[in-house]
């Protein structure tokens, strides 16, 4: 499995569209960004940043967005445009002054905690290991059922994660002594699954949000 940076991304099913604007020279090859203390807004990680629109009169405007209930911190930055600085942290000159906040009103909240995760194998333990950042957590998964063939078994997980987000996973697991890891069949993520279902089956390296069957005319949505 992989454990890189992956996608940023907040923490909530529902965004509030921001606006931001500021009215600045900044020079010949330069650009205007926002960078604030949401992952919405780059959690000030200068390669996070959000870039802004140049406008006639050296208005730099952009919508972004950001998680409801956020109380927001952040500064515009500016940034060299030049493609050789683009994955540079130093290339960046902070706004002076104390931080510009905006508070993001809340919304209600969803009615389930995390994800449910379905997995059919041939495996006799499994467990479901997400990635988050630079942490991995581990998930048991438990016996729901039998699987599709004689050898086969349905594993279940429900509050993986957070409901309505991003999820980086691969399960791993245990048959006849052996330990082995279920990576996905595609190089992204590191070959790690990715998906923001909330309720979803994993079987033959692909996900899905009904019950796959053998024949497609008797699938059904799943439910949970």
């Amino acid at each position: 499995m992989s454990f890189g940076c992956g996608v940023v991304g907040g923490r909530s099913p529902d965004r509030e569209v921001v606006s931001f604007s500021i009215v600045t020279n900044a020079g010949f090859g330069t650009n205007v960004y926002v960078l604030g203390s949401h992952p919405d807004t780059g959690q000030w990680e200068p390669l996070h940043a959000i870039k802004l629109r140049w406008t006639s009169g050296n208005v730099w405007t952009g919508r972004v967005g950001v998680q409801k209930g956020t109380d927001l911190a952040f500064k515009y930055v500016t940034r060299i445009g030049s493609p050789g600085f683009a994955c540079n942290s130093t290339n960046i000159l902070w706004e002076n002054g104390p931080d510009r906040t905006r508070a993001i009103p809340p919304a209600p909240g969803a009615s389930y905690t995390g994800k449910t995760v379905f997995y059919r194998t041939a495996w006799t333990s499994v467990v479901l290991v997400t990635v988050s950042g630079t942490n991995n957590i581990v998930y048991p998964m438990t016996q729901a059922g039998p699987g599709r063939t004689p050898g086969e078994f349905l594993y279940r997980a429900d509050g993986v994660g957070e409901e309505g987000e991003w999820l980086e996973f691969v399960p791993n697991g245990w048959l006849h002594g052996t330990n082995y890891w279920d990576n996905a069949p595609y190089q992204d993520f590191g070959n790690n699954y990715y998906t923001r279902l909330d309720a979803f089956l994993l079987q033959d390296g692909q996900l899905f949000n009904y019950w796959k069957e053998k024949f497609e005319t008797v699938n059904t949505l799943l439910q949970v």
